[in-house]
Formats: C-alpha cells, structure tokens, sequence
C-alpha cells in the first residue's frame, strides 16, 4: 500500500504504488530459496472452484467469473477439477508431486490477528436443518501438505465480495502454510476483492507468465490490467515467489 511520490510533490500529483513496480515477496520461514525455474506440466495443473448453493436466508452471494475461471485453466494448462471437498482436497495435498498448479476461486475468510485459521470455503452440504459450510484451513494444509521436489505454485483467488461483514486479513496464514511445504509460488488476497477484477488479474498474471516474463513482470502487468481507481482489488494481491523466476515452456 506504499505510495510512492518524489520529494516536494503532494499525494495529489503523480505517483506510484510500490505493488506497481512488480513488488514479490518471500517468508524468512519457508526455509528454502524460492526456486528461479517454474513448471506447470499439463497432467499436473488442478483448480478447485467450488458451486455454492443459493440457500435461502444465506448470504451467499454466487461467483460468476469464478466459475468462468475454469475454462481459462483448462485451455492454458490442460487443468483439471478437484470436488470441493475436504476428502478430494486432502489426498491431493499429501501426494508429494501430485500437481504442479493449485489454483481456488471462491469465498475465503480468515479471524483478524488468527491467521492459522484463515479458510477456504468450499462446498459444503444441503441438510434438512439447513446448509452446513465446509472450509479449508491453512492449520490443515500445513499439518497435510507435501510438496516434495517439485516446488508447485498455489494461487488463491478467494473473494468474499459477498461476505461484506468479513475482511480477508489472514492470508497470509495460507502462505506461510504452503510456503513452509516447499510451495515454489504463492499468490494470495490481503483483503475482499471484486469477482470481474479478481479474474482480470488472475489471467493476466497466467497469460505474462506463459509468455516468457518473470514473476515480478508478470504481477506488474497483472496489477496495470486489473487497476481500478474505484476498486482496490489490484492492489490486494500478495505474490511470494522469486522475482525473477520464469516457467518452463512445455517444450523444454
């Protein structure tokens, strides 16, 4: 959120958020360097893009381009769907090599200054006393992860655009989580985002990456196409990885 404006100059003037440069981050904990060399094999990329009920008396309110999400990750890394449950979920997380991309979309939340219990919503069940949500923890995906040798990339494109009384504060609970499992790249929300601009930045970022840019070029395109001067989704993305660090062509 720094902005940055020349000596003398007022904010009113022209200026620049840092996250504009190409900001990327890394965790201290995570243990290892990020990897300069990502890969995203076509058997190997997943998402998990859940379908939630209209339940009445529940504001819940539906992700339109969420869903939409799906067919640009089939097209652009053969990905395939993974139920949007806890027992799909969790054997996924514990095969050490089983994806090379993780990709969500969908309604995240997380308690303020509790960040081991930020949560993914997923899809939960219908039961006669009414709808019972399921969620993803980032305490579980720490004690289930398992990397292995293949430094995967992660990407949380949770909104909860629908759940005004929440702010997604606790994220950072999720990259530490992945981080500290040997995830090679980890994109995440800091705050609510907008489901249009969510989906802009995601794709953006996907398509910079598989043109042969770096991580940090990429989020700094990303955020230029997903920018908003009314709506500070760009903004709210956090990118862990190298900056420097490119994917493998499926040719190499």
């Amino acid at each position: 959120m720094l902005f940055l404006i020349e000596p003398g100059e007022t904010i009113s003037d022209e200026g620049r958020f840092l996250a504009e440069l190409g900001l990327v981050r890394w965790l201290y904990e995570a243990g290892r360097h990020p990897p300069s060399r990502l890969a995203i094999r076509k058997d190997r990329a997943r998402h998990l893009i859940p379908t939630y009920p209209v339940v009445p008396g529940i504001a819940l309110k539906p992700l339109p381009e969420a869903q939409a999400e799906a067919a640009f990750l089939g097209a652009a890394f053969g990905s395939t769907p993974i139920k949007s449950v806890l027992t799909s979920v969790t054997p996924l997380l514990q095969g050490p090599g089983s994806f090379d991309l993780l990709h969500f979309a969908g309604h995240g939340a997380a308690a303020e200054g509790v960040v081991g219990q930020a949560r993914l919503m997923l899809d939960g069940q219908i039961v006669p006393q009414g709808y019972v949500p399921e969620y993803l923890r980032a305490d579980h995906v720490e004690f289930n992860m398992k990397a292995g040798d293949g430094r995967p990339v992660v990407v949380l494109n949770a909104c909860q655009a629908g759940r005004a009384n929440w702010q997604l504060t606790g994220l950072g609970g999720f990259a530490q989580a992945f981080l500290k499992r040997g995830v090679g790249l980890f994109v995440g929300t800091l705050w609510s985002v907008g489901d249009a601009p969510a989906r802009v930045f995601t794709e953006a970022f996907y398509k910079a990456l598989k043109s042969g840019l770096t991580v940090g070029e990429a989020a700094r395109q990303a955020r230029g196409e997903a920018k908003n001067p009314a709506d500070p989704t760009w903004l709210a993305y956090a990118v862990y990885g190298h900056p420097g660090a490119t994917l493998a062509r499926d040719d190499d």
